[in-house]
């Protein structure tokens, strides 16, 4: 038997499951990591899974209430068609604090539509990092985020090949740039609350 912890209403929850996972046809029917020998995810979300009541449940659900479910910690959201005035230096201690922070895009319709631009709708996204780099005359602050599926990503400024990183820094680009379509990727502020509509920041230390 594997044994998970789970936050619940103040307190810390017991999950016990067994190593069977759901398995049609050489697929999985859930969550999965790319490699073949690797099955911490899968089991994550069968404790959590059997935590909300089925598979089923999971549809849909808050990133916030997952991010306190899995760590206990403070959580806080944002509206980013309303964003606090000092929303850059927010993602930068955050991501500094070493905080876990996800972002969302608006729900318009029972799917999960991809745009023109790359970005999906009514989709979920982890916020990985938040930089000030020098950038022509001046400072640039940008957002790498990842999508969670490992592939579909921004196709705007400071995507992979956006002439915006030919004015970087070769340091500063090495150091950042990952060109590769692995879901992860960079975009400005200002196109972060252009296309996000929620930012969740959880806080796992006082």
């Amino acid at each position: 038997f594997i044994y998970f912890q789970f936050w619940q209403y103040g307190e810390w929850v017991d999950v016990v499951i067994d190593d069977r996972l759901p398995f049609l046809n050489g697929r999985y029917l859930s969550v999965h990591p790319r490699t073949s020998n690797e099955f911490w995810p899968s089991l994550l979300e069968k404790a959590y899974a059997k935590l909300q009541g089925s598979y089923q449940n999971l549809n849909g659900g808050y990133l916030s209430d997952a991010l306190v479910d899995f760590t206990g910690g403070i959580q806080v959201q944002f509206s980013l068609k309303d964003p606090p005035p000092d929303l850059e230096e927010i993602l930068k201690a955050a991501d500094k604090s070493q905080c876990l922070m996800g972002c969302s895009t608006s729900v318009q319709s029972r799917r999960n539509i991809e745009l023109r631009n790359g970005i999906v709708q009514g989709h979920a996204y982890t916020v990985t990092g938040a930089v000030k780099i020098p950038y022509k005359n001046g400072w640039k602050h940008i957002i790498r985020i990842w999508n969670p599926w490992g592939h579909g990503e921004w196709k705007g400024p400071w995507s992979d090949n956006s002439p915006q990183w030919d004015h970087v820094e070769p340091k500063y680009r090495e150091a950042l740039l990952r060109n590769k379509d692995d879901g992860e990727f960079w975009m400005s502020c200002k196109n972060f609350q252009e296309q996000f509509s929620w930012l969740y920041i959880c806080n796992n230390t006082p």
